[in-house]
């Protein structure tokens, strides 16, 4: 109860969410002041650190629509949706995924929080391609060498 009203006190006022097995705890959307109207601000966060999580993308998707906006390096993101009811994901390297579900009204705007649980990849089919360029480097005994760039005022080259 002091949590809610914590909640409201600082501008929104918390909803309860339809248990799904893919939210974890520390997830919740929330009505916020300080976003504009049908826009989803939110964060993105490790669930056991409790830090930003950065360089990832949230993806809503609602009847067909699809809007896809990355994570900063603070762990933030902002999406302005059309009323409706939207399926909102959080997708970071390294974590698993995870979904939550928020009605835009038009009316208000809403804060969202991804409590992401460390989740390992294995990368598969990774192919390091290199070539050769006119500027080689000297990096640890080895010679390396950065592709050309391309030039956009000669279509040419």
């Amino acid at each position: 109860m002091l949590l809610a009203a914590a909640a409201v006190a600082a501008g929104c006022a918390r909803r309860p969410l339809a248990a799904a097995p893919e939210v974890a705890k520390g997830s919740w959307v929330a009505y916020s002041a300080d976003a504009a109207p049908s826009e989803v601000r939110g964060s993105a966060v490790s669930r056991e650190t409790w830090a930003p999580i950065r360089y990832g993308y949230v993806i809503a998707e609602s009847h067909g629509l699809r809007r896809t906006t990355a994570v900063d390096t603070a762990g933030r993101f902002r999406l302005a949706l059309a009323p409706g009811r939207w399926r909102v994901r959080a997708t970071i390297m390294g974590f698993a995924p995870q979904t939550l579900d928020v009605r835009v009204d038009g009316e208000r705007g809403y804060a969202v929080r991804f409590a992401l649980t460390p989740w390992p990849e294995e990368m598969r089919n990774v192919r390091t391609v290199a070539s050769s360029s006119s500027r080689p480097m000297r990096a640890a005994g080895s010679t390396v060498s950065d592709p050309p760039i391309p030039d956009p005022s000669n279509p040419r080259r």
